[in-house]
This record gives structure tokens, sequence and C-alpha cells, in this order.
């Protein structure tokens, strides 16, 4: 079975076009005790609701959690697929400065609507260079409450993340990276991994940007692994 993990702003909807069992991140944990817990959680959440073989899979946000839940007990999963994900910062300045970046977007989601609009916060998270601007999701209001959506920016924040680069090297689970061509910031992270695909015509969002290479490559991958059974 695969544990497909969403975005931020994502919906376990967003997997609908893919057979996998579809995980809502936000109700594993609360965000704001951080990523090794939420992976506890999680990890004994699938371990009670399938057996072997489970697939991770995780987008952007989703990857990063994906990745803890993989090193926390990665007996529990027999490859692993992350999309768009960031394995950790490097150095302090760059914490730094991605810790700012996310408290400012937090702030944004606990203004009051009047102050920022729905409509204008999504157009401006829309606008960010590692996505395609010719395809902006639409997200409703109403399917999310604002405030844990500032907590889960900053709770999951890559500023709190440890850089786990070594530590997924280290590990035996197969691990397939893919990356939008067109997201030169995560492509250039994937491309520092043993086995990864880099997507054309495709941004951050590379499963929806590039349906038919995403599930060709992650067919590829499970096939390869003797794990297609998972898709069937």
């Amino acid at each position: 079975m695969i544990y497909a993990l969403h975005g931020f702003l994502g919906l376990p909807a967003d997997w609908n076009f893919l057979n996998a069992f579809a995980v809502d991140v936000l109700s594993i944990h609360p965000p704001k005790e951080g990523m090794w817990k939420w992976a506890k959680a999680f990890n004994a959440f699938a371990e009670q609701t399938s057996q072997a073989p489970r697939i991770l899979l995780g987008y952007s946000m989703g990857a990063r959690l994906a990745m803890h839940a993989l090193l926390d007990a990665p007996e529990l999963w027999q490859s692993a697929i992350f999309v768009s994900g960031q394995s950790g910062l490097k150095t302090d300045e760059e914490r730094a400065k991605k810790a700012k970046e996310d408290i400012r977007w937090a702030e944004r989601f606990l203004h009051d609507p009047l102050v920022d609009p729905w409509k204008q916060l999504m157009r401006d998270w829309n606008e960010q260079s590692i996505f395609l601007q010719n395809k902006p999701f639409v997200r409703h209001e109403q399917d999310f409450a604002r405030p844990l959506l500032a907590e889960t920016i900053l709770g999951f924040s890559q500023s709190l993340q440890e850089d786990l680069s070594s530590r997924l090297d280290a590990c035996p689970v197969p691990q397939l990276w893919m990356a939008g061509e067109c997201d030169a910031k995560y492509a250039a992270i994937a491309r520092a991994r043993p086995l990864h695909r880099i997507i054309p015509q495709a941004g951050h969002r590379v499963p929806w940007d590039n349906p038919d290479l995403f599930t060709k490559y992650l067919d590829q991958f499970l096939e390869e692994k003797k794990l297609c059974t998972s898709r069937n």
C-alpha cells in the first residue's frame, strides 16, 4: 500500500488520481509538537492500518514528514518516494532566513480575513518562484482553519529540521527522489541523490503539473523493486 502525504495547503483529495491511501497529514499529530513526534504517531498509524509492503510517498512538506517517518522506523517501509523534498538546510544563515519567512507567512494566515483576504493570500502564495505560474492550485478557505495553517507552517518549518542527508544516505530502504525541471531549487536537491528523476514541464507541484510522467516513473520504480502490486 502507498501512503501518500500531501504538502502545505494540500488535501488528501489531491491524490485522487493515484491509487493510494491518501493521509490527512494534519489529523495525525499536532504540528506544534514537531516532525519527530509526528513521525512516531504516523508510523504507529501505518502499522495498525496495513501489512507490508508499505510504501511512503510524500510531496513537499509531506516529503519532509515522510523522511522523518522513514528514519524513525525504516523496518516498517519497503520503499520511499520523495517529491520536491528538502532533506535539510545546511547553514544557520539558511535556517534563520527560512524561520523569518515562515513567521511572516504564519502571521498572514493569522491576520483578520478583512485585513488579509484569502484570495490575495493564495495569489501571493502561488506567485512563489518554485511554482508554475500558469498552473495555480485552487484552494478554498472553507477547507482550512487559518490558525492550524499558521501552526503547521511553524511547527513543520524547514528552519527546525536537522539536515537528514547523511542519515538518508545510510538508510537501506530504496528511495526515489523527484522534482520538476522548472523548480531549480528542488531539482538541484534531487540531483544530489543517487536515484532521481527530473520531470519536464513541471514546477514544484510535480504530480499535478505532469501527472502522466510522474506516475510513469513511480510505476517504474515500484516494478523495479517488485512492489508493483501496490499500484494494482
